[in-house]
């Protein structure tokens, strides 16, 4: 049993040390066990050394978003280093459930629900259900920073024994900015979509922001030259939309919301940029575009956002983003500006409630000008007589500074209403 209970541990340290989030850990205010089992059993040391075998497993969610299962990697080689043990990673979708086991995040054993049960989006908790160990946490960030303390209290480095009660009943919190605790200017956040992406984004928050009051969106798709893992898309020479956004009158008056992909991620899984349009009905919908809905649609019902004044801008792949949004959100924007980008002309039916401007170079080698013309087009063919249409003759591809300053467009933008 004690070799069992060790490799569990073992496990758990290595989550934590791969991917917690800022923030001070604080105890929290001690509450009532979860089962009698947790408190109620003897007192049990589980002991790791050089000299014993572990045959505990970390099991984590079928499918897990990056940060539990980086975590988990980080947890097996923490412990092989401390002890020269291993600590074996399973899928709960892949393992039968088996009486040792460290449950980290949610899992689909029992145990994870009983404890993550009534935790809020900053808290954690660590502690035995049976011979169980369950890490969890009301958000990824949270369960992160169980590891984090489990490692810190418990894995002490240099030593081949790691002893842990089996009465252990560990309460925290972690210092974190939730959805609705937004400072004015640009605020670094990450949202943990249902899909287990962990998507980060900046969100502008227009000063003296109040909820009695309906304030338009902007919802910003950078290109894939920018993509990055540290949300700095928005800083940028390609975000000088954002800096004559931030200079302008609107920023009083409007909220952004600017996601960020990472450069292993497309917003659209179009094979080249250079085909000139692409098959929207056979193109499933990107994991990171499936987040980014979810989180405008959070912060649309969570902030004051005026549904009939949403507005959508992207460059390069973030225009593609944007003929992709209007094709699978009809009627939702009020107002779009893909910025040398292709779409599908075969979509644009479904565009007509939505004001239209495109951008494009006449010289553009990464996305052919025939791609925006396609577009232009096809929604000409169908009555639309109100699309705008700016070439920049002998362009290439980099036009986001000759469309962020070109007169009128903040101003075309915002008169943007639906019916």
């Amino acid at each position: 049993m004690k070799k069992r209970i060790t490799a569990l541990l073992m496990l758990a340290v290595m989550l934590l040390c791969s991917c917690s989030q800022g923030g001070a850990v604080t105890d929290a205010p001690a509450t009532e066990p979860a089962t009698d089992a947790i408190t109620d059993a003897p007192a049990r040391e589980i002991v790791i050394s050089d000299t014993e075998k572990c045959y505990y497993r970390t099991i984590i969610q079928t499918g897990s978003a990056t940060t539990i299962s980086d975590a988990a990697t980080s947890l097996k080689i923490s412990c092989y280093d401390l002890t020269g043990n291993q600590l074996w990673i399973s899928r709960d979708g892949s393992e039968k459930p088996a009486e040792n086991e460290i449950l980290v995040g949610p899992t689909n054993r029992p145990e994870s629900a009983q404890i993550a049960e009534g935790l809020k989006e900053n808290e954690y908790r660590i502690c035995f259900v049976g011979t169980k160990l369950v890490v969890a946490g009301g958000s990824r960030g949270a369960t992160v920073a169980a590891v984090d303390r489990l490692i810190a209290d418990y894995f002490k480095s240099g030593s081949t024994e790691i002893k842990i009660p089996e009465n252990i009943d560990i309460k925290g919190e972690i210092d974190m900015k939730l959805a609705t605790d937004l400072d004015s200017g640009w605020n670094d956040l990450v949202f943990e979509a249902s899909n287990n992406v962990d998507l980060k984004y900046q969100i502008w928050m227009p000063k003296n922001y109040s909820a009695d009051k309906d304030y338009p969106c902007i919802l910003y798709m950078h290109s894939a030259g920018v993509r990055c893992d540290d949300n700095s898309h928005i800083n940028t020479a390609e975000a000088k939309f954002l800096r004559n956004f931030e200079s302008s009158k609107y920023a009083k008056e409007c909220i952004v919301i600017a996601p960020c992909c990472p450069n292993t991620h497309k917003w659209v899984t179009v094979n080249t940029w250079a085909e000139g349009k692409y098959d929207f009905v056979n193109t499933k919908m990107a994991d990171y575009m499936t987040a980014t809905l979810e989180l405008f649609a959070d912060y649309r019902e969570k902030l004051a956002i005026d549904d009939n004044r949403l507005y959508t801008y992207g460059m390069s792949m973030g225009g593609f983003a944007v003929w992709d949004l209007l094709a699978r959100n009809p009627g939702v924007f009020a107002a779009a500006i893909p910025v040398a980008a292709a779409g599908d002309p075969t979509t644009v039916s479904t565009m007509g409630k939505t004001a239209i401007w495109i951008f494009h170079g006449t010289a553009d080698e990464a996305v052919p000008y025939q791609s925006a013309v396609n577009m232009h087009d096809a929604l000409t063919a169908i009555g639309r007589t109100d699309v705008k249409f700016t070439t920049f003759e002998g362009a290439g591809h980099g036009i986001w500074s000759k469309t962020a300053d070109t007169e009128g467009l903040f101003d075309w933008l915002f008169s943007q209403k639906l019916n």
